[in-house]
């Protein structure tokens, strides 16, 4: 239900407009139609990323950790790209499909944190992936950053 201007009003769902698996809806990067007609037939979503979160565990301060996320979609990428220059990415083509991988560098620990007593805190970095029908999607790589 949503409010709007102090008012409830509800929210109705067209028949099979969402993917019965995953409720996903609009134009598909799994399938590339307007709402998973291929899982909605076989009645489970196609994977099109083995991971969207790379979670590279307890790390230390200014050190590199590589990453690699694997794209078996039909949609082709066509750039790949990170939001920062602490993150080196690139995508590399093989028989199975696409990976998108590379080297996270960890930003040093906040002084702020640790003159509060903190010992650790979460750090986390973007990978921005273009697909060929202008679409975008973005993979994430996460650790705990330790003194």
């Amino acid at each position: 239900m949503w409010f709007v201007h102090g008012r409830a009003i509800r929210r109705y769902r067209k028949r099979q407009s969402t993917c019965p698996s995953c409720e996903m809806s609009g134009s598909c990067l799994r399938c590339g139609c307007s709402f998973h007609k291929m899982a909605i037939s076989s009645k489970k979503c196609i994977p099109v990323w083995d991971k969207v979160i790379f979670n590279i565990g307890d790390v230390k301060p200014k050190e590199g950790y590589s990453f690699a996320f694997k794209y078996t979609g039909i949609i082709p990428i066509v750039q790949v790209e990170s939001g920062c220059a602490c993150t080196n990415v690139r995508l590399v083509k093989d028989l199975d499909g696409n990976v998108v991988t590379g080297m996270y560098t960890t930003p040093e620990f906040p002084p702020v944190l640790k003159d509060m007593g903190h010992t650790s805190t979460m750090v986390s970095q973007h990978v921005e992936v273009t697909f060929q029908n202008g679409q975008k999607e973005f993979l994430t790589i996460q650790g705990r950053l330790h003194v």
